[in-house]
């Protein structure tokens, strides 16, 4: 793996990881069951963080 490769990897990794954390803290803040959305965003990164924030009050 070229030196290219592992620095991607290592910024999606990091966005991957703020994202959930951040969709975690807003869900608790909201009162909102945070466990399916920290996996779906876990899963399918920005996707799933525009699909919590489309289902927000």
């Amino acid at each position: 793996m070229n030196r290219t490769t592992k620095a991607f990897l290592a910024v999606t990794a990091f966005v991957h990881a703020v994202s959930v954390a951040w969709v975690r803290r807003d869900a608790r803040g909201r009162e909102t069951d945070a466990s399916p959305w920290d996996l779906l965003t876990a899963l399918t990164g920005v996707f799933g963080l525009v699909g919590y924030l489309r289902s927000r009050r």
